[in-house]
């Protein structure tokens, strides 16, 4: 047809957030988790005596504890250094962003 402009169509694409998971684990200092400890209970003795404000805190995964994540806003787990938590969140290169944390029941 004569004189009909064809407008490309724009597709608006929506990023949708990503889903938080559900992760398992002991929340302990940079330096206990480069000890080299092999198991959670072998973390967390070095992470209750250790209560250092220069340490970066992490996240050691309980099914895999050579598994460690850095954490975002540490001040959500502050209070939970040394103690096996349950954290929903989202794991982002390397790092844990944590929507919830709450200790972990056995």
């Amino acid at each position: 047809m004569k004189g009909e402009m064809l407008v490309p169509m724009l597709a608006l694409v929506l990023v949708a957030p990503a889903a938080a998971d559900q992760f398992k684990g002991l929340i302990a200092y940079s330096t206990c988790a480069e000890a080299g400890k092999k198991t959670v209970k072998e973390h967390a003795p070095c992470a209750q005596k250790l209560k250092r404000d220069d340490e970066l805190l992490v996240f050691v995964d309980s099914k895999n504890p050579k598994k460690v994540y850095e954490i975002f806003e540490e001040y959500k787990v502050e209070e939970f250094v040394g103690q096996i938590v349950r954290i929903n969140g989202v794991l982002d290169q390397g790092f844990l962003e944590i929507e919830t944390v709450e200790l972990a029941g056995n």
